[in-house]
């Protein structure tokens, strides 16, 4: 599991009420390299994540394939992963609220896949 080697003891084994995963540190016992800690620490959503993508590449390195997750990372977003026999598939749903944002999403999808037409 991606978050107990990064974290170690500090994982929490209950998240605070309202949470999926807490991290603690003592604050008497700070190790002497405190940029380190902090970033480890920032970097608590991309481990979230990459533990996700870590099971998946071990699901389609082991040849365990078709396993799929449905994962909510927003009120309104979902990401989906598939496991495949020579790949691990990840699909993001993404939802532009903002005008600029739709307008910026519709030129990236014209630009980097060439469809002549997408609809928002």
């Amino acid at each position: 599991m991606v978050l107990k080697r990064e974290y170690g003891d500090r994982l929490c084994s209950e998240p605070e009420p309202g949470f999926n995963v807490t991290i603690q540190y003592d604050l008497t016992q700070l190790p002497n390299d405190i940029d380190e800690l902090a970033n480890n620490a920032a970097l608590l959503k991309r481990n979230c994540f990459a533990s996700v993508f870590e099971m998946f590449f071990d699901y389609q390195e082991s040849g365990d394939i078709n396993r799929q997750a449905i994962i909510n990372y927003r009120d309104d977003e979902t990401m989906y992963v598939k496991a495949m026999e020579d790949r691990v598939t990840v699909v993001f749903s993404t939802v532009f609220k903002d005008a600029d944002d739709i307008i910026i999403g519709k030129v990236f999808i014209q630009a980097c896949f060439c469809i002549p037409n997408v609809y928002y």
